[in-house]
C-alpha cells in the first residue's frame, strides 16, 4: 500500500488527492520489501493545524505516529491524533501507525450528515476503535516478539458544534482558552493513580517517579478484551486551541513551559516550537524530606520520542477579544 505521493527528506505529508486535505507523520511502514521508517518532520494545513515529531537524542526508533487532516467536503470537520507506541521487534511502530491510520479511514467514511448528528460520530468511534484493538492484538499474536504490540492513542475530532477529545493511555490533550491552559485529558498512569491518591503533592513530580510511565489503558495488548476510552466533549466555542502531545513533551516540559511557549510562538510554528523545547530542554527535581516515593533527579530533554499537534480555533464564533 502506498502511504504518501509528497516525500521531502524523511517526512511523507499523506494525500490522496490534494482535495483530502490530510497530512501523517508515521513511525511505520509495512511494505512487500520490507520495513520504511518515515521518522520524523512537521505538517502544516492552513495556519490553523500543525504537528511535527522527532525521534530523539536518546532513541534508535521511531514509536510516534501523528495525524491532522479536515474534511474536502467542509473543512471545518477535522481530525488530529496522537499515537505512542510500545513494544519490541517494530511493533511499537505498528501499533502507532495502524491507529492513526485506521483512524484516517474512519474519519473519512463518515457521512457529512454524521457531523451534524453527532451521536452518530460516537457510535461508530466506539467500533472503530474496538477494531482498531483487535487489528493490533492480531499482530501482537503473530510477532515472535514477548514484546506486545500496543500504543496510546488521544484524538481532537471537531464537529458541528462540539470537539471531542478521546483518550487512551498517557497521551495528552490541553485546552487553550483566554489566555489560560487546562489539562483536559486524564493520564491511564501509574503516576497518575499516585498524584490521585496523595503520594504525590504536586503534579509536576508526576514526570519525576520512578515507575511512573507505566500505562493501564492501551490499543493492543494481549490483556485487554475491549478498548475503554475516555471521551470528553467541549463547545467549539469554549476554546481557542486544542493541544496534543506524546508523553516524550509531557515528561521534559511542565504545564507551565507549554504555556509559555504557546504566548511567544505563531500559530504555524507551535507544534515544532514545542518538540523543539521538549527536546532541548533538561529538567530538575531537588529531593524533599515529605517525599514518599522515588523520583529522578534530572530529565534529559529529548528522552523519548517527542510528538505535538495543535488546532487553533479559528472557526470560533464570538471570539475573545484576547484569543490569539
Amino acid at each position: 500500500m502506498e502511504f504518501g505521493n509528497l516525500k521531502i527528506g524523511n517526512l511523507i505529508i499523506y494525500k490522496e488527492n490534494v482535495e483530502r486535505l490530510s497530512g501523517m507523520i508515521t513511525g511505520y511502514n509495512e511494505q512487500e520489501s520490507g520495513v520504511k521508517k518515515q521518522t520524523e518532520g512537521d505538517i502544516n494545513i492552513g495556519k490553523e493545524m500543525s504537528a511535527s515529531t522527532r525521534i530523539g537524542p536518546n532513541r534508535d526508533n521511531q514509536e510516534d505516529a501523528v495525524l491532522i487532516m479536515r474534511r474536502s467536503e467542509n473543512p471545518k470537520y477535522k481530525l488530529l491524533c496522537v499515537a505512542d507506541g510500545v513494544g519490541g521487534n517494530d511493533n511499537g511502530e505498528y501499533a502507532s501507525h495502524t491507529a492513526v491510520e485506521e483512524m484516517k479511514n474512519w474519519f473519512n467514511s463518515l457521512e457529512i450528515e454524521d457531523f451534524q448528528q453527532e451521536e452518530n460520530v460516537i457510535f461508530k468511534l466506539s467500533r472503530a476503535l474496538n477494531k482498531i484493538h483487535f487489528t493490533i492484538q492480531g499482530r501482537a499474536m503473530k510477532s515472535k516478539s514477548e514484546e506486545a504490540a500496543a500504543t496510546t492513542l488521544v484524538c481532537a475530532i471537531v464537529c458541528e458544534n462540539n470537539t471531542y477529545i478521546v483518550n487512551i493511555g498517557d497521551s495528552r490533550a490541553y485546552m487553550l482558552r483566554k489566555g489560560k491552559l487546562k489539562q483536559i485529558t486524564r493520564d491511564d498512569s501509574v503516576a497518575n493513580e499516585y498524584y490521585e491518591r496523595g503520594y504525590i503533592k504536586k503534579k509536576d513530580d508526576m514526570r519525576f517517579v520512578k515507575g511512573g510511565n507505566y500505562v493501564m489503558n492501551v490499543l493492543g495488548g494481549p490483556q485487554v478484551s475491549s478498548v475503554a476510552p475516555k471521551i470528553t466533549t467541549c463547545n467549539n466555542n469554549e476554546y481557542d486551541a486544542i493541544l496534543l502531545f506524546s508523553d516524550g513533551v509531557t515528561d521534559c516540559l511542565s504545564d507551565d513551559q507549554i504555556f509559555a511557549v504557546t504566548k511567544w510562538t505563531s500559530k504555524k510554528k507551535l507544534a515544532k516550537k514545542l518538540v523543539e523545547k521538549a527536546i532541548s530542554n533538561t529538567s530538575k527535581r531537588a529531593k524533599r524530606e515529605d517525599d514518599q516515593l522515588e523520583f529522578y533527579e534530572e530529565i534529559p530533554g529529548g528522552k523519548d520520542n517527542t510528538t505535538a499537534a495543535v488546532l487553533f480555533n479559528d472557526d470560533k464564533k464570538g471570539k475573545d477579544k484576547d484569543a490569539r
